[in-house]
């Protein structure tokens, strides 16, 4: 998209381009058993205006932190826009398929991300649905009432509809949505994405399909949830026989981090940490996603670099570096 930034931008990554990959054994080298990839619906044309922090301070709050102006394009897979139709910019369903099909010959499993909380106003189903209850009214901006205060009611954005699923027909729709996703690209699990801000009804509810669907034939799908938080009651929270197989473990990553990325504990203090955690997580059998980083943490190379100034999880202020002074190269050994 001409006149957005490249760092919020399409960049070319295709779904031909990983099974290039898959075949030249990349990912074999790297021991990986799983790929997550984005989310694979057609997502908003064009872009976005939004901003980013005008100056770089660590402790930056959104709320009250100056904007600079930027143009932002749904490179990423959070703006689902036409639900029965596959992100172009990434490929096509044939081409997807064959993705699946190509890790799966190399004993690789395939998560995509999903993304259930909203839909991009500029979807046929919010033009549609949007007097129809689907969506949740009136709109309060998480930002403003509070991520945790209405999690289940608030948009993220003005323009990315959040989807009500008390409603019996939305969640209607949008369990046959992802058990079309599923037939169609033999994908073997979901990343759910914003997994506190998702009314509960529907996790169990997309449980229970996916296992009708997929674990009675006997072969394993994977629901894993995402909820940023330190807080393994919260987490915990959305994990059982009928909720998510596991969460990512963001509990553990933090004191990962704390061990591994910037020293300020060693590892006898991480490791009695994160025993504790997993102590206090009640279902022992639950199949939690231990990792290092992802894409709404700074790259843990940086932070093991000692390149990042605000220590960890200062999401933000991470941002805010990002854009004015971003962390330089990582020499590779």
């Amino acid at each position: 998209m001409p006149d957005v930034d490249a760092r919020v931008n399409f960049q070319g990554g295709d779904f031909a381009g990983i099974r290039q990959q898959l075949e030249a054994g990349y990912f074999d080298a790297l021991g990986v058993g799983a790929l997550w990839i984005s989310w694979p619906i057609d997502g908003a044309d064009g872009y976005h205006d939004g901003g980013y922090p005008d100056h770089h301070a660590c402790g930056l709050q959104a709320a009250t932190t100056g904007q600079t102006a930027a143009r932002f394009t749904a490179y990423h897979g959070y703006w689902p826009s036409h639900t029965d139709q596959i992100e172009a910019r990434f490929g096509t369903l044939a081409e997807l398929q064959a993705l699946v099909n190509t890790a799966h010959a190399r004993g690789i499993r395939v998560v995509l991300d999903f993304t259930a909380n909203h839909v991009d106003t500029s979807s046929p189903v919010y033009t549609a649905h949007e007097s129809d209850g689907w969506f949740n009214t009136p709109v309060e901006l998480c930002e403003v009432v509070g991520w945790d205060v209405k999690p289940t009611t608030c948009w993220f954005t003005p323009f990315l509809a959040d989807i009500d699923y008390r409603t019996p027909a939305a969640r209607d729709f949008m369990l046959a949505h992802a058990e079309r996703v599923v037939l169609d690209t033999g994908a073997d699990g979901f990343r759910l994405d914003a997994v506190k801000h998702v009314e509960t009804s529907f996790v169990t509810a997309l449980r229970a399909r996916m296992h009708r669907l997929v674990e009675l034939t006997g072969v394993p799908f994977y629901l894993v949830g995402e909820t940023f938080s330190g807080d393994v009651g919260l987490v915990d929270q959305y994990v059982g026989p009928t909720l998510l197989h596991g969460q990512f473990d963001f509990p553990a990553n933090l004191q990962i981090l704390k061990g591994l990325g910037t020293q300020e504990i060693g590892l006898d203090a991480m490791d009695a940490a994160i025993r504790a955690i997993r102590a206090g997580y009640k279902d022992g059998g639950a199949l939690m996603s231990t990792f290092i980083g992802n894409h709404d943490l700074a790259r843990f190379a940086s932070v093991a670099a000692g390149q990042m100034y605000c220590g960890v999880w200062d999401v933000y202020s991470d941002i805010a570096q990002g854009w004015h002074f971003p962390p330089g190269p990582i020499e590779s050994d």
